[in-house]
C-alpha cells in the first residue's frame, strides 16, 4: 500500500508542470480600463462574453528612436478575438504615432505597442505586448 502512494504522489510530480502550463489563467479586463496584453496571453473581459489573445508580432517597421526616419513607420500584428463563442484571428496594423483604433462588433479596441524600437537593439518577439484599452459603444 506505501508503494501504491509513492508511485501516484510521484506520478502527481511528474505531471504538475505539464497542467500548469496548460492551465495559464485569462488576465482579467474591465471594459474602458486600460490592461496590458503580452504575447500569447488571452485577456477575458469581464462580464462580456469577450476573449482577445495577442498572437504575436508579423512584422515592425516603426521608425526607432535616435534615428531619422522619412516615414513613421507601422507594425502588424495578429489578434484571436473569441466573441460570442465564434472565434477569428485578424492581422492589425499599428501605426507609430496613433496606435491602433478599431471597431469589432459593438467594441471600439484601442491599442499601443510595447516597446518602441530603439536605435541598433532588435526586440525579441516574446518581448512584446499591448496596452488596450476596450470600451463598448
Amino acid at each position: 500500500m506505501k508503494r501504491i502512494f509513492i508511485i501516484v504522489g510521484l506520478i502527481i510530480i511528474l505531471l504538475l508542470p505539464i497542467f500548469s502550463l496548460s492551465c495559464t489563467a485569462n488576465i482579467p479586463a474591465s471594459l474602458g480600463q486600460q490592461f496590458t496584453l503580452p504575447v500569447n496571453r488571452t485577456a477575458e473581459i469581464t462580464g462580456e462574453s469577450f476573449l482577445i489573445r495577442f498572437v504575436g508580432v508579423t512584422s515592425d517597421s516603426r521608425c526607432p528612436t535616435g534615428v531619422y526616419c522619412v516615414w513613421a513607420g507601422q507594425a502588424k500584428c495578429q489578434l484571436r478575438i473569441t466573441y460570442q463563442s465564434s472565434t477569428e484571428t485578424l492581422e492589425v496594423t499599428i501605426s507609430s504615432n496613433m496606435g491602433l483604433v478599431m471597431v469589432y462588433h459593438q467594441y471600439t479596441i484601442r491599442a499601443t505597442l510595447d516597446p518602441y524600437p530603439q536605435a541598433n537593439q532588435q526586440i525579441k518577439s516574446d518581448e512584446y505586448s499591448l496596452k488596450m484599452t476596450i470600451t463598448l459603444d
